[in-house]
């Protein structure tokens, strides 16, 4: 029989990890090295088209995909809301050794300006893709890449689809 205690804290930990506030981005839930290494295969077959000179993480988690894109050469930011998940990233980058590459920001994505920023990485939920779009459109500049993971992006052409992650250029 399980205590009332353990129930407790396993509640509270499950609402802090998965169930995030929809209206702010996805509950986290960890990037496979299968779909990491399909977003860098799709984008080293684009690197002679596009000149990626800064990437960003909308809802980096706990640092993956944005760790693989810096070891791959990339300038890469993540942005995560969840403090937990945000000191992991950070963690993870100092052992790394390749913070002068890639930071790591505790906040709220739709708060940060994306216009110096010319790929998007994101795995966000239904709910915030219209949202989102907006914000796109509103910031980014012409021949921005923006690649999003198994949802797309409403009201924005996608130019390529490969394994789930969906590809748009503005």
């Amino acid at each position: 029989m399980h205590s009332p205690f353990l129930i407790l804290i396993s509640a509270l930990g499950y609402f802090l990890f998965f169930m995030f506030p929809l209206d702010k981005g996805a509950p986290f839930i960890p990037n496979s090295n299968r779909k990491i290494q399909s977003l860098l295969n799709i984008l080293i077959e684009m690197k002679d088209k596009y000149k990626f000179q800064k990437a960003i993480d909308l809802g980096s988690g706990d640092g993956r995909i944005a760790i693989a894109l810096t070891k791959e050469g990339f300038y890469c930011d993540g942005v995560e809301l969840n403090k937990l998940l945000y000191k992991r990233s950070v963690g993870k980058i100092q052992k790394s050794g390749l913070g002068d590459k890639c930071k790591f920001f505790n906040e709220d994505f739709f708060k940060i300006n994306l216009n110096k920023y010319d790929l998007i990485v994101l795995w966000q939920s239904p709910q915030i893709m219209s949202k989102l779009s907006t914000k796109l459109k509103n910031e980014l500049v012409k021949g921005t890449l923006i690649c999003s993971y198994y949802f797309k992006i409403p009201h924005l052409d996608e130019m390529h689809k490969k394994d789930n992650w969906h590809i748009y250029e503005m």
